[in-house]
């Protein structure tokens, strides 16, 4: 109390300020408005070992003290102190808010050649950054993540499910193309399919997704036999077609193929034995024989089934 009544007279006291803040510690309150004020006055006179030995007090009876940590951190970093990152992993752990701090440390880690540490740090950081609303520093760790774990889609997902809620669905676009891209190059079509089909549910009229699309059905189907009669009847490249009713027409025709294997509900599993023009000619095994039927029926009447799929596999093994 005498030194809260002095600090009214003459707010720079070092003694009332650091008796005060000492005090405030040991009753554990949280205003730390004093100990800031005493901080800041040995800052500005270049005072860093009295800086280091008040913040080192503050630690043992409060180790958890965000103000104290911080100090210290700048005065370690100052220093060229090793022991400075410890002190950032410390800070992150107890503030779920800093990104700055997680990005310095995966930048460290990088540099030291850590790729595994560097990994986790860059995704704490663009968690965080999505968390704060931060968009150029969540773009900015996206970018760095993609030349690192590109095949970890369920961590992209669950960044861009983060990103929709923070910054709404449309600034989650760019940064699956740029993702895309690599799937795309690598030609794994399904999960470039699955982006470019997010992408349009946000921008059904951007046309460049549109033929993005196209071209990875091109790569995926590439060996199908009615590949381009499957676009035409689709017309998925026509912009004046609506692009979901494409999507779904193209599919549901491309799944139909010679060697592929549909499922009747009367006559159980088939194999596409034979296909002409728009006629096919489907296996039924023993017990059904052979069906023929046409394109337009089998859609209706059919469905196809992947060459893992259980009942193939009970039909076929």
């Amino acid at each position: 109390q005498i030194c809260d009544e002095h600090l009214l007279h003459s707010k720079d006291s070092i003694i009332a300020l650091y008796l005060s803040s000492m005090f405030a510690l040991q009753k554990g309150s949280l205003d730390n408005t004093n100990l800031i004020t005493l901080i800041d006055i040995f800052q500005k006179n270049h005072k860093e070992s009295i800086v280091t030995y008040l913040c080192e007090n503050i630690l043992e009876d409060d180790p958890n003290n965000k103000f104290a940590l911080r100090t210290l951190a700048n005065n370690l970093l100052a220093e060229n102190n090793e022991k400075v990152w410890d002190l950032y992993k410390k800070i992150i752990k107890i503030d779920f808010s800093e990104a700055d701090l997680a990005k310095v440390l995966a930048k460290h880690y990088e540099d030291e050649g850590n790729e595994e540490e560097a990994i986790e740090y860059y995704k704490k950081a663009l968690l965080r950054y999505i968390n704060n609303e931060n968009y150029s520093g969540t773009t900015e760790m996206w970018s760095k993540l993609i030349t690192y774990i590109p095949d970890n889609i369920d961590f992209f997902q669950l960044a861009r499910r983060k990103m929709a809620k923070s910054f709404g669905e449309q600034k989650t676009v760019s940064p699956m193309e740029d993702l895309y891209q690599y799937y795309k190059d690598s030609q794994q079509w399904d999960t470039a399919i699955e982006i470019l089909k997010q992408n349009i549910e946000i921008e059904p009229t951007y046309q460049q997704l549109r033929k993005n699309l196209i071209e990875c059905y091109r790569g995926k189907y590439a060996n199908h036999s009615q590949l381009e009669s499957c676009i035409k009847s689709s017309n998925i490249e026509q912009g004046y077609r609506n692009i979901f009713e494409a999507i779904t027409d193209f599919e549901k025709h491309i799944a139909f193929d010679k060697n592929n294997f549909v499922f009747h509900r009367s006559w159980g599993v088939g194999k596409i034995i034979n296909m002409e023009k728009d006629l096919l000619t489907i296996h039924f095994g023993k017990k059904f024989g052979e069906k023929e039927m046409s394109l337009k029926m089998a859609v209706d009447a059919l469905q196809p089934l992947a060459k893992n799929h259980i009942w193939v596999l009970k039909a076929t093994k």
